[in-house]
């Protein structure tokens, strides 16, 4: 179910080198679902950590989708503040980040 009513899923990409980074317009904040599309072409996890305002939430691991061309979705549940929010993945390794080609907010 799309976020319509309580935000505006205007994810706006950063260009911030070893991070995935969007700031999401939220009109209410409040729990949402995050569905963010990642390949990881190795046949290791890569641990990331998922930061949201400044405050690290969670360290979701992408795990190997066999190409770099191989897309899966990992959802997230995280909580937006009203108005402007970042989203930060960092990488928890050396490793680095998988290739993570949409982040997105999906429901309230």
């Amino acid at each position: 179910m799309p976020c319509r009513s309580a935000c505006r899923a205007e994810d706006i990409p950063v260009a911030e080198p070893d991070a995935a980074v969007v700031r999401v317009r939220d009109r209410l904040g409040g729990s949402r679902r995050r569905g963010d599309r990642f390949a990881n072409g190795t046949t290791s996890a890569r641990p990331a950590s998922l930061i949201v305002n400044g405050s690290a939430v969670q360290t979701p691991s992408f795990e190997g989708t066999g190409a770099w061309n191989a897309w899966a979705v990992k959802t997230f549940t995280v909580s937006l503040n009203a108005g402007s929010n970042t989203i930060r993945f960092s990488p928890a390794t050396s490793a680095g980040l998988p290739n993570v080609g949409h982040l997105e907010v999906i429901s309230a």
